[in-house]
């Protein structure tokens, strides 16, 4: 049955959540009259807590009749916070927020107290603020991108059993993915850093547009100062809910939300850090290539690649189940590096990586390999780029010569050049986080590269000559 316009408004006006950022409860209280109707509810922060206190301004906006999202980003030990949560939910709040730095015990006691007095209410992790970028996560110690940490975080609070989280609307879409990889279908996320078209921008540095939000799946979004600051406040809801309502009217009509896809994502960051090269290129084999994919320099650019790399491997290993390894092992040298970093963001101690020398050692421990296993082990073999699979085999046959198992390699980029038929046939398969297939349709489809890059890319794997293509 085909939806009313008037019908997607009201589920637009559902996905509202006005920030009553005011240190006068009576300020908050005027809006509240003007707006409640027309909204989910309202977003009671810290600055007004602190000046009028929790209990008074919750009992004035029960009275009111109107739903209740206590942000409160409860960060302390796991007892404090409990504490915290609870009064919040006798309070009467809908939704209660704490934060994912806190940690898995402290989200854990927070869901448990907050359940015991009100078994409707919602507990909500903020993952990064809006306000972060990069650069300032990593002046506070936190080395991996807002993405990264991101997504770390919201497994957290999955894992913890918390309703959903708060992130901002560049990470909305990633949020959406792990709470639906394991069937969690009544998740709920929430994102601020809301600017219609027509607003300026203030403090947020990761924002966007209420339509483009619905169609990366937020389920409820905080808008405050175009709502607040608007000459008529009533007016601004609803401009945004007029351009909400089309958002996912769009939505229901191609049945699909939009995705950020960590591929493009990565191939993007490969050639806006020169790790994907064009140009005239010397390969080992003598040959003259027109592409070139410099992955070991991926230790040399900003913090946000390396995090990309490493979180992509790691989920292959992580969620392709039939991967089964005790131990990583990095093809000298350039792989090196990533299994180090692999293993490190593992966290496993049954895990270890085992290194192989390149020649054989008969002074200190000696032999071929260095790490602690033993013969019944199984290795996955860490490479960068593979185009034969000679380096992975090479390696493959000295762990096996020792009695370790080898049954998988894992590699950023697979050129397509015979490494996969090759490795198979020795009873290794290959797994490629990203395809040279994948890097030319995507740098194509964006306009990274021209029509005559591609076309001597093209000629090149036909074995033709490409130089001659201008």
């Amino acid at each position: 049955m085909t939806k009313s316009y008037e019908e997607y408004r009201k589920s637009a006006r559902e996905r509202i959540i006005v920030a009553l950022d005011y240190s006068d409860l009576n300020k908050a209280l005027d809006l509240v009259k003007k707006l409640r109707g027309e909204v989910w509810g309202f977003k009671v922060g810290i600055e007004l807590i602190y000046s009028a206190g929790l209990p008074q301004v919750m009992e004035a906006l029960n009275k009111l009749g109107v739903n209740v999202f206590v942000d409160i980003k409860a960060h302390d030990i796991p007892n404090t916070v409990a504490g915290a949560v609870a009064a919040a939910a006798r309070s009467g709040a809908d939704i209660i927020n704490v934060h994912a730095l806190g940690g898995a015990k402290m989200m854990q006691e927070a869901v448990k107290s907050a359940r015991r007095i009100n078994p409707v209410a919602k507990i909500v992790a903020v993952t990064v603020l809006t306000s972060h970028s990069d650069a300032d996560l990593s002046t506070i110690g936190l080395r991996a991108s807002a993405y990264s940490n991101v997504r770390r975080l919201t497994q957290l609070a999955k894992d913890s059993q918390l309703n959903g989280v708060v992130c901002s609307p560049e990470e909305l879409s990633l949020v959406r993915n792990i709470f639906l990889k394991d069937g969690v279908q009544n998740s709920l996320i929430i994102t601020p850093g809301i600017r219609p078209d027509w607003s300026a921008t203030n403090d947020q540095k990761r924002f966007t547009t209420p339509a483009t939000a619905i169609k990366f799946g937020a389920d409820k979004m905080v808008i405050g100062r175009p709502i607040t600051q608007h000459a008529n406040p009533g007016e601004a809801v609803e401009l945004i809910v007029d351009e909400i309502a089309d958002a996912l009217m769009d939505v229901e009509k191609t049945g699909v939300l939009q995705q950020d896809n960590d591929v493009d994502r990565l191939i993007d960051k490969l050639f806006q850090y020169e790790i994907v090269k064009f140009g005239s290129f010397i390969l080992k084999n003598g040959s003259k290539s027109p592409i070139y994919f410099d992955v070991r320099n991926v230790i040399n650019c900003p913090a946000d690649l390396l995090e990309l790399v490493i979180d992509l491997y790691d989920n292959l290993l992580i969620n392709k189940n039939d991967i089964r390894f005790n131990h990583l092992a990095g093809v000298p040298f350039g792989a090196l590096y990533l299994a180090g970093n692999i293993q490190r963001d593992l966290n496993s101690k049954n895990s270890k990586i085992i290194t192989v020398r390149p020649t054989t050692k008969d002074h200190g421990t000696g032999g071929n390999l260095i790490g602690d296993f033993s013969m019944v082990d199984t290795v996955v073999i860490i490479e960068d780029v593979a185009t034969s699979g000679g380096s992975i085999l090479e390696i493959a046959q000295k762990l096996r010569k020792e009695g370790l198992q080898v049954t998988d390699a894992i590699v950023l980029i697979d050129r397509q050049q015979g490494a996969k038929q090759r490795l198979a046939e020795k009873g290794i398969r290959l797994s490629a986080i990203v395809t040279f297939e994948e890097i030319m349709q995507r740098l194509t489809e964006s306009g990274a590269i021209n029509d005559r890059q591609k076309k001597q890319v093209e000629a090149f794997l036909k074995g033709v000559d490409w130089q001659e293509i201008q």
